[in-house]
């Protein structure tokens, strides 16, 4: 089971997360308990119906974080004792003697922070932490990263963390971090200094890389969107590249001749293999080499292993 601290920006990024924490477990088959406030509550609910997650109405309770935080705070820091019997109590009834797994997503701590009031959260993190040895469950705790400003804020978010299994990066950061990915990726294809193109179901080029058009002589508009077999020098050759990436097959450095846009004819080396979903054909992945620089390796090793010979 694992304690888990998610921070985040807006109320949205927050909603979205939660409900999707707790469809989770609701598909899964756990009871879940949220521990929100109103508003929250409410936003759950509704992602929750817009999804159409179907359950049985016990396997979930929703309760109210400050009404909660009252039934065991005591001269403003939580009680043990009171917490205990209070959210313990709560715990040990959902869980239903013991054979239900249990989820939990809580914001009380997140209340308490906002409030001014970070040794009470960090006290609260603590008999979260006390009370899982007894009941196992997942927890999953939100913290706005309102409140974290400036190095007066950096020890209590590292005791935050510390408090913490998994500590998830902010919404936006997690955000950041995936354009960033995708963007490099899309860099390193565009880039590659490989030909690289796709092909559709109907033959046509959906798309292509730089050193695509580059070795043809092309620009983008004369060749995306074209038919692929206006690019080839024999015909047969491209149908038998076509049916077998159709059958699901791969090709290594297959030969063929393709036709550049000043007339002349390149020999080139193609390698490929075809992306398939739910059985359809979706397009090829295709990388075109000159094998002009093939040819030439292949000579070169020769001559290096002939003159290797002749030495001995």
């Amino acid at each position: 089971m694992t304690h888990t601290v998610q921070f985040y920006e807006t109320d949205e990024a927050l909603s979205s997360l939660a409900s999707a924490f707790i469809a989770e477990g609701l598909v899964s088959g756990n009871r879940v308990v949220v521990v929100a406030t109103e508003s929250h509550r409410r936003e759950f609910a509704a992602k929750l119906r817009a999804k159409r997650i179907v359950y049985e109405a016990d396997r979930l309770l929703m309760l109210d974080a400050e009404q909660m935080l009252s039934s065991f705070m005591l001269g403003g820091m939580p009680d043990a004792r009171r917490f205990n019997d209070n959210i313990g109590g709560t715990l040990r009834k959902q869980r239903n003697g013991g054979d239900a797994k249990l989820r939990i997503y809580g914001e009380m701590v997140d209340v308490l922070w906002r409030d001014g009031n970070a040794e009470a959260a960090l006290r609260l993190e603590d008999l979260w932490n006390d009370i899982e040895k007894e009941i196992p469950f997942s927890l999953l705790c939100a913290y706005s990263l309102d409140r974290f400003f400036g190095e007066c804020e950096a020890a209590g978010f590292e005791s935050i963390c510390r408090r913490h299994d998994q500590v998830m990066p902010s919404l936006r950061a997690a955000l950041v971090a995936q354009q960033r990915s995708e963007a490099e990726l899309q860099d390193f294809v565009d880039n590659a200094p490989v030909g690289l193109h796709w092909v559709g179901p109907d033959g046509r080029i959906l798309w292509a890389n730089d050193a695509e058009l580059t070795l043809l002589g092309y620009t983008r508009p004369e060749y995306v969107g074209h038919h692929i077999g206006e690019f080839h020098a024999d015909r047969n050759v491209l149908n038998d590249i076509l049916n077998r990436l159709k059958h699901n097959e791969e090709i290594h450095d297959y030969e063929a001749r393709l036709v550049a846009k000043n007339g002349s004819i390149k020999r080139v080396a193609i390698t490929s293999n075809a992306l398939f979903e739910n059985g359809e054909f979706v397009h090829t992945r295709c990388f075109t080499r000159d094998s002009r620089f093939r040819d030439r390796r292949i000579a070169a090793r020769s001559t290096s292993s002939a003159k290797l010979r002749r030495s001995r």
